[in-house]
């Protein structure tokens, strides 16, 4: 199959305008259901509702929860050449036209000139058959008033001329709301949304509408494809609508109870229902080559979809694996890419359990040659959304082609993972937490995939990929008509690019010469105007004397956290010289101190925290730098990452849960996951201008320091990735690592190292593997218990298992520290040099690395089997003049180490960038402002420009002056006073006995409402049939 490119794009999904809108939705994880708030929501909502009746739904439901546009739905009627007052009938035509023409906006993209020939660009639809207010609306005009004039007849038991049917006629007619009209006749047609949108846009080629069910937006792209490679069109404008979600609808899928019965929870255990939504999604396509050579905007690659039909099976309305597998392997037969290039599938997962689990089922036996280090992440954003019927497959392909061209995956909202994916032999786990999405090698592009299955059994599998420009290449575009295509001047001016940034906080920065015009600048702040951008700084004056920070909620900025703030800065005024609160931190500055030295702490493998891992590298481009180097290392064939997000997705009982655990201690996989960390956090402290003076390296981290400090040559990428790559290879051929005696370490705390050092002495088999403070050490042993427990407790030693088992420092391991001496050889050059004036202590002896390659390869290699003492380095470090800390790592271990080391020292400042306790992020961004405060230096535009940005997406522009809300609520029948009326007009009479008590509105209104149920249940006669099958069993 040839590539494609998707171009353009915009939509209407629940609480989302737009491309830009739809993003914030699913970047915040927005939960966009609500009740029906119409009449008939209301009126048939029951908490009595009788699931053993099979007519129940013909008079209540059960739930009403469900998706709306309806505030979104607009569209400018004069520049399509329509009268306002036609905007009536079936709402998908004018959505549908409005949005697509967003998408033709958006594939413009403002640029002078554009190849499109509007005679080769075609529009295809998919769109189910459901009723809307326009068919409503004609029923109710038509057979719905007069089987009401016959129940009034009745009830009344009169007898009424032709000339006083005509009369009630009106009278009712008249109080329907849409009033029916012929103008918008047409507008009722089914097939004639695609043609609007050609008609208006003046587009020529194809245009039709595809009813898959579920599947119809997948459908219409299947048959756009074919239009294109067989060269009939060169552009194709593909959507999925449902304009419209109502009680009708809501009757039949309660006659199915397929409803959930409170939120909608896709690829769940507890899932029991779905919950539908209106939505509207368009794409423009066109074939890569042509993409490529016009230099349009490539948002992904379409490079495999597969359709396939159930054919006979258990009932039409069951979902067949069979069917589903078929059209997931014909996509992957089309496509140049494998099974196991894909790291993320967006599933159908309506929340219908039988429903999802056989979806499972069929990705199981389609991908059960994927094993667990290629593990692929589920998502479903239907549990945002809703699920949109055949607008569903367009939610789920715009999400996917932004999320790759954000480089980000987005989880949705499902609670509990079903029990399906928590099989050892299932290579899915539910994607629980957004996540960088890394490259899945040097040079290999992002992919991904997605399922759309549809009622009667019709599926489809659509793979993406991808696109990476190449910015070497540049083409002039090619076009025969130097005029501008008429649809430019149609679509211009429709969007605007929008910032699609999101920050959980944003922060004020400020620096002023004196504590009063500090206060003034804070006071003078207008919480309406601050903008979305993460760090805004405010100068007042030249000479700097006090500087802090305010952090703000930027979905909620309160004024009550600044005057908090304000009230605590005026203490500086007074003296004090620093004030800080929860959301805030000011301090006085002494221009006469003079500069102190930095330390840095490079942690060790346990020091590992893999959420706060994850969460960072998701955040900080430098991070996802290195991640991407690490996962490109040669004979590395799996994302450290990935696995990360497997564990995160299953229970620790779980036996992959237990397996991923193996793997991620695997020697060569922790020093590699202790690399992100530690080069990436090093690089990004370089570019803000944190530059260390001394470097301290716990177990592990000693070599890490080394390499930091130049010992092992300049630290460029290319050398520590050179580096790295020895490291790899050294762990996956040392027999002696692999043959290492396991036991059990534990942490010891809450007593002096040298109390726990005597009494492990009269234990031959338990050793003290490193002393981190004065009240801090670690102890292995080769039992499976720690038999001087008892006496360490006697010392009131609290005694905490750790997960390691490896003897590092013990004398078990000296063999295996022996075996280093190679790997150090080719690591250490003859001539070693400290890079830019830094140092390293050593947790051996305390003593600074001489640039000896011996010296350096034998306290390496001895530190190995020996103890290491963290404290007494820290305590060297501070000796040389070290008065800043900077534990570089995931957690902060050490930090706490390091403070309760130097306590008596008033000094001191320490700080870390990785936290297990607070949000990582977070954590971070306090962690370098707090060391702003100490430093004149620190580029804060340069952390911010490292900080992970989403693209700037489309948004649509709504003018209230040009644009003409679309309505989709169903007709209803205004208030009316039919007594009084047949007493005026003389159809009855008081005199006949007959009054308001006997024959009121309500009864009326109700036997209205009764002829309308019975209307809608002979429409929906052939889906109820299926009541007494076992289809949904």
């Amino acid at each position: 199959m040839s590539e494609f490119a998707i171009v353009g794009m915009s939509c209407r999904y629940p609480g989302s305008l737009g491309v830009s809108g739809y993003w914030k939705t699913i970047v915040k994880k927005r939960y966009n259901l609500k009740p029906m708030s119409d009449t008939y929501g209301v009126k048939f909502l029951s908490k009595e509702y009788n699931f053993n009746n099979a007519i129940e739904p013909s008079h209540s439901l059960y739930t009403t929860e469900y998706g709306s546009i309806q505030d979104i739905s607009f569209i400018d009627p004069l520049r399509f050449g329509i009268p306002p007052s036609d905007i009536e009938g079936d709402p998908s035509q004018f959505i549908g036209t409005q949005v697509a023409a967003e998408a033709i906006a958006d594939y413009i993209n403002n640029r002078g000139t554009i190849n499109f020939d509007e005679n080769k660009v075609g529009v295809i639809v998919g769109r189910g058959d459901h009723p809307h207010r326009g068919v409503v609306a004609g029923l109710m005009h038509g057979i719905g008033v007069e089987q009401t004039l016959d129940i009034l007849t009745n009830a009344l038991k009169i007898t009424i001329s032709r000339s006083q049917r005509l009369l009630i006629r009106e009278y009712l007619e008249k109080r329907i709301r849409p009033r029916y009209q012929r103008n918008f006749v047409p507008n009722l047609v089914s097939n004639v949304i695609s043609g609007t949108i050609s008609n208006r846009l003046g587009l020529r080629g194809p245009n039709l509408l595809v009813d898959a069910a579920c599947s119809s937006a997948l459908v219409a792209l299947d048959y756009s494809i074919k239009l294109l490679d067989a060269g009939d069109c060169n552009s194709m404008i593909v959507g999925g609508i449902q304009a419209s979600m109502n009680v009708p609808i809501y009757e039949l899928f309660s006659a199915l109870n397929a409803l959930a019965t409170n939120k909608i929870d896709p690829l769940s255990s507890l899932a029991n229902g779905t919950l539908l939504s209106e939505g509207a999604g368009f794409i423009v396509i066109k074939r890569l080559s042509d993409a490529i050579i016009d230099q349009d905007k490539i948002y992904a690659i379409i490079d495999g979809l597969g359709i396939a039909s159930d054919g006979r099976g258990t009932g039409l309305l069951a979902p067949n694996s069979i069917g589903q597998v078929l059209a997931i392997n014909r996509a992957y037969e089309k496509s140049n890419l494998d099974k196991k290039d894909i790291s993320l599938i967006e599933a159908h997962a309506t929340g219908i359990s039988h429903g999802d689990n056989t979806e499972i089922q069929s990705l199981n036996e389609a991908f059960e040659e994927v094993n667990i280090t290629k593990s692929i992440a589920l998502t479903s954003v239907k549990s945002l959304i809703g699920h949109s019927i055949p607008a569903s497959g367009m939610a789920s392909l715009i999400k996917l082609s932004l999320c790759m061209k954000n480089k980000i995956m987005l989880s949705g909202k499902t609670s509990e993972p079903s029990t399906n994916l928590g099989d050892k032999y299932s290579p899915f786990y539910l994607l629980k937490e957004h996540s960088y999405w890394e490259s899945l090698g040097e040079g290999k592009e992002r992919a991904c995939a997605m399922n759309s299955f549809g009622f009667g059994g019709i599926n489809g599998h659509l793979i993406l990929k991808e696109y990476r420009s190449n910015e070497s290449i540049r083409y002039s575009i090619q076009t025969k008509n130097e005029k501008k295509p008429v649809i430019q001047k149609t679509t211009k001016g429709m969007l605007i690019q929008q910032s699609s940034r999101s920050f959980d906080l944003i922060y004020l920065l400020f620096e002023a010469e004196d504590v009063r015009s500090l206060i003034e600048e804070i006071k003078n702040i207008n919480i309406d105007t601050i903008t979305d951008e993460q760090f805004q700084t405010h100068k007042i004056g030249v000479d700097t004397k006090v500087k802090g920070y305010i952090e703000l909620n930027p979905d909620s900025i309160k004024l009550e956290t600044i005057k908090i703030a304000i009230d605590s800065i005026k203490k500086l005024a007074s003296g004090q010289r620093i004030v800080q609160g929860k959301n805030y931190k000011f301090c006085l500055i002494d221009k006469d101190k003079q500069p102190v030295k930095i330390a840095m702490i490079i942690p060790g493998e346990s020091a590992i925290n893999y959420r706060s891992i994850k969460e960072q590298v998701s955040h900080i481009k430098t991070l996802q730098d290195w991640n991407d180097l690490i996962d490109s290392l040669p004979g590395k064939n799996f994302s450290i990452l990935n696995l990360i997000r497997v564990l995160e997705s299953t229970r620790k009982s779980n036996i992959k849960h237990q397996e991923v655990e193996v793997l991620l201690r695997r020697p060569d996989i922790s020093t590699q996951l202790l690399a992100i960390n530690i080069f990436g956090y090093t690089n990004l402290l370089q570019k803000i201008n944190i530059i260390p003076d001394i470097f301290i390296g716990h177990s592990a981290g000693e070599t890490d320091a080394i390499v930091l400090a130049g010992l092992a040559g300049k630290p460029t990428k290319s050398r520590i990735k050179a580096i790295l790559t020895e490291l790899h290879h050294f762990f996956e051929k040392s027999v002696e690592l692999n043959s290492l005696i396991q036991g059990n370490t534990y942490a010891i705390s809450g007593v002096s190292p040298d109390i726990v050092q005597k009494i492990c002495k009269n234990q031959t088999d338990t050793h003290v593997v490193s002393i981190n403070s004065d009240q801090h050490c670690v102890v292995f042993t080769t039992q499976s218990h720690l038999f001087c427990q008892d006496e360490l407790i006697k010392n009131r030693a609290i005694i905490t298992p750790t997960p390691l088992t490896r003897p590092y420092h013990t004398p078990y391991f000296k063999n295996a520290a022996s075996s280093y001496s190679e790997l150090y050889q080719k690591l250490i050059p003859d001539n070693a040099k400290y890079h830019d004036k830094t140092t390293v202590i050593s947790c051996l002896n305390s003593n600074v690395y001489k640039t000896d390659k011996n010296d350096i390869i034998n306290t390496l290699i001895s530190q190995w089997s020996h103890t290491v003492d963290f404290r007494m380095a820290t305590k060297a470090a501070y000796n040389q003049g070290a008065r800043i800390f900077i534990e570089v790592g995931s957690d902060s271990t050490l930090t706490t180490h390091a403070k309760q080391t130097l306590q008596k020292n008033q000094d001191c400042e320490f700080i870390s960038l990785g936290s297990s306790k607070i949000k990582s992020l977070d954590h971070l961004i306090r962690s370098i402002l707090k060391l702003w405060l100490l430093s004149e230096n620190i580029n804060l535009v340069e952390l911010s420009s490292q900080m992970s940005q989403f693209n700037d997406l489309p948004t649509p522009i709504f003018d209230p002056n040009k644009h003409t809300k679309i309505k989709s609520d169903l007709p209803y029948i205004e208030s009316i006073d039919i007594y009084d009326f047949l007493l005026k007009n003389k159809i009855i009479s008081k005199n006949e006995g007959y009054n308001s008590s006997s024959c009121n509105n309500d009864e009326v209104i109700n036997g209205y409402q009764i002829t309308m149920k019975r209307l809608m249940e002979s429409l929906e006669a052939s889906t109820l049939s299926f009541l007494n099958s076992d289809d949904l069993d």
